[in-house]
């Protein structure tokens, strides 16, 4: 995350932190803080653009997955101002209280298997499976036929619950959460990283069509 924060011509202006969560977002404030970095914190996206146009941040750093509506106006008005905004969906670790990054890889929509594949070949031997959680089935249907064409196999569940009692059998090599509620997407990450045999366990989300435009995605992976 402060690999993508690196650029010092914004340094003089705060972090504008939108996360929904008021815990994370008083977390991640709170650290930024810590390191020398000025602040504001919006709920929505609607906030954090009325707050974007009365008092120009430097950089944005948001949680949101879905697009659409306020956020792509928020992305709009990013564009013109020359604001980057960062997507960093984070959770809290219960144990430790500490915040942390949630993905090992985006899958942008609408998919591409070339890019799904050159994610997932990083973090997930051939011949692995994969546990796909999501409610909307022709969503679910798509990745499982994409992941099949690169020697993969992968259960699909529309439940988090029943995905997560199915892990504690089968063992999934790793994790894709499609469109579930936020809320929902961190009961997910926080149940499976209870368990030891998951600690290290790959987890990509899904980046909604169109937000591609104008947020950079901060993983696991690149983020120190």
């Amino acid at each position: 995350l402060f690999q993508e924060m690196a650029e010092p011509s914004w340094q003089d202006k705060p972090v504008l932190v939108l996360y929904e969560s008021i815990v994370i977002r008083q977390s991640l404030r709170k650290l930024l803080e810590n390191f020398g970095y000025k602040t504001l914190g919006a709920d929505t996206p609607k906030r954090g653009l009325e707050i974007s146009t009365g008092i120009r941040p430097g950089l944005i750093i948001s949680d949101n997955l879905e697009g659409g509506g306020d956020f792509s106006e928020l992305g709009n008005w990013a564009q013109d101002a020359g604001v980057k905004i960062i997507l960093a969906p984070l959770y809290i670790n219960p144990a430790s209280g500490d915040i942390g990054l949630i993905a090992n890889g985006f899958f942008a929509k609408p998919f591409d298997r070339f890019q799904i594949a050159s994610i997932i070949e990083r973090f997930v031997r051939s011949k692995g499976h994969f546990s796909i959680i999501s409610p909307v089935q022709d969503e679910a249907r798509k990745l499982q036929v994409l992941l099949g064409a690169e020697g993969y196999t992968a259960s699909l569940y529309v439940d988090e619950i029943e995905a997560l009692k199915a892990a504690l059998v089968t063992f999934p090599d790793a994790v894709i959460i499609g469109s579930l509620p936020k809320s929902r997407m961190e009961d997910v990450i926080l149940a499976l990283m209870k368990e030891t045999l998951f600690s290290a366990l790959p987890f990509f989300l899904l980046q909604s069509e169109g937000t591609g435009r104008f947020v950079t995605t901060v993983t696991l992976d690149s983020a120190s």
